[in-house]
């Protein structure tokens, strides 16, 4: 049971990641002349985001056996945002 819980709880992070990334292309390429509400509410779900990824990410290395495999994904990951 945890083996696929682990495999899930990695695909859903890998999900968070894709949203976070997504995000950080758009704020990097934005252009001034662009609505600005979308920049407000992309930035909006930042925390949202982030938040999901920290309960995914806690629960990873609560149920692994070895929860230090996780530690290089959280140093990059947190790192890059």
């Amino acid at each position: 049971m945890a083996d696929q819980e682990i495999k899930d709880l990695i695909r859903a992070r890998g999900r968070v990641q894709a949203s976070l990334t997504r995000i950080q292309t758009f704020v990097q390429q934005y252009d001034e002349s662009q609505d600005v509400l979308n920049i407000k509410l992309r930035m909006g779900r930042l925390e949202e985001i982030w938040n999901k990824y920290e309960e995914i990410q806690d629960r990873l290395e609560s149920i692994d056996s070895d929860p230090s495999k996780h530690d290089d994904f959280r140093n990059d990951f947190e790192t890059k945002f």
